[in-house]
């Protein structure tokens, strides 16, 4: 009986745990994450500064920016929501717990500073 419920208590200690990180260093504080969309793939987390935006993600030693797509959907002239999709599995074996950084200048996802952006990707705890 006492396996049974240790169990169960350890089946559902992720499915009651959340967290949501974003840091800025910017004055851009209009920074907003949907974790509801589904489809996207999970960051660690995600920074909007004035002129690029950076995502942390899970990595073996090899990933940089080639893994991945950024899907740019503008709203307007002013807003714009990314979502980050990995298109490639890390090789490596380094098993890097605390990720790495990926980054991408506004001018490199057609945005202009000033643009108000929203994550599409579900932020998950390391």
């Amino acid at each position: 009986m006492k396996r049974t419920a240790f169990a169960i208590a350890l089946l559902a200690v992720p499915a009651l745990s959340a967290c949501v990180v974003i840091e800025s260093d910017s004055i851009h504080d209009d920074v907003r994450v949907d974790i509801d969309r589904g489809t996207a793939g999970t960051v660690y987390g995600a920074s909007i500064h004035l002129d690029h935006v950076e995502f942390m993600v899970t990595s073996n030693g090899c990933t940089d920016e080639t893994y991945f797509e950024v899907d740019v959907k503008h709203h307007g002239a002013d807003e714009a929501t990314l979502t980050l999709d990995r298109i490639r599995t890390d090789p490596c074996k380094a098993l890097i717990a605390e990720g790495t950084t990926v980054s991408w200048s506004f001018e490199e996802l057609g945005l202009t500073p000033g643009t108000e952006v929203t994550i599409a990707n579900q932020v998950v705890r390391r």
